[in-house]
C-alpha cells in the first residue's frame, strides 16, 4: 500500500510539473520559479530518496513536452533548487541555512541559463549593460555598470530562492492541514 501511495504521489508530481512547464511556456516565463514547487512538497511528504527518481521523471518529462534545451536546463536546475530544499529539510535546518544552500544551488543554474542561453530565458548580460549604458547616461564608467548588471543578476537569484523557499512552505503548511506525514 505503502509503496502504491509513493508511486501515485510521484505521478501527480510529475503531472503538476508539466502543467506548470506549459504555463511557464504560454507566460513566456512567468511561471518559471514555480518549477521546483511540486517536487519540494513530494519530498516533504516522502523522502529525499524517493524524490531523486521523480526528479529524473520531471526532467524526462520536460525533454518529451517541450524538447527545448532552456526549458530541460531550468527543470534540471530548479529541481536541483528543490531537492537542496528537501535535503535542508531533512537535515531540520534552520531557514537562513536552507536559504544560503538554495541560494549556492541556484547560481551554477543561473550561470548556465545567463551564460549559454541568456536570449532565450530574456536575461543577457551585454544587452543589459546596453540598457544600463542608456538608463543611466550620466556614469561614464562602464565598470560600474557591469558590476551593476552582475549584481542586479544575483539579486533576481536571491528574489528566486526566496519565492521558492516561501511558496513551498506555504503549500506545505496548507497541505499540512489535511494531510498527516
Amino acid at each position: 500500500m505503502r509503496n502504491t501511495k509513493h508511486i501515485t504521489a510521484g505521478a501527480m508530481t510529475i503531472a503538476l510539473t508539466g502543467i506548470i512547464i506549459f504555463m511557464e511556456r504560454i507566460t513566456a516565463g512567468f511561471f518559471m520559479s514555480f518549477l521546483s514547487l511540486p517536487l519540494i512538497v513530494y519530498g516533504y511528504f516522502y523522502s529525499l530518496k524517493s524524490s531523486i527518481p521523480v526528479y529524473f521523471s520531471c526532467i524526462f518529462m520536460a525533454f518529451i513536452i517541450t524538447g527545448f534545451p532552456p526549458t530541460i536546463i531550468q527543470m534540471t536546475g530548479y529541481g536541483l533548487v528543490g531537492l537542496v530544499s528537501i535535503f535542508a529539510t531533512e537535515k531540520r535546518m534552520t531557514r537562513q541555512r536552507t536559504f544560503v544552500l538554495m541560494s549556492l544551488a541556484i547560481i551554477p543554474v543561473y550561470a548556465v541559463m545567463v551564460g549559454f542561453f541568456g536570449a532565450a530565458f530574456g536575461f543577457a548580460i551585454p544587452e543589459m549593460i546596453q540598457s544600463l549604458n542608456n538608463l543611466f547616461p550620466f556614469i561614464n564608467n562602464p565598470m560600474i555598470i557591469t558590476v551593476f548588471a552582475y549584481v542586479s543578476l544575483g539579486v533576481t537569484a536571491l528574489m528566486e530562492v526566496f519565492i521558492i523557499k516561501v511558496s513551498g512552505d506555504l503549500v506545505i503548511g496548507l497541505l499540512h492541514k489535511h494531510f498527516k506525514k
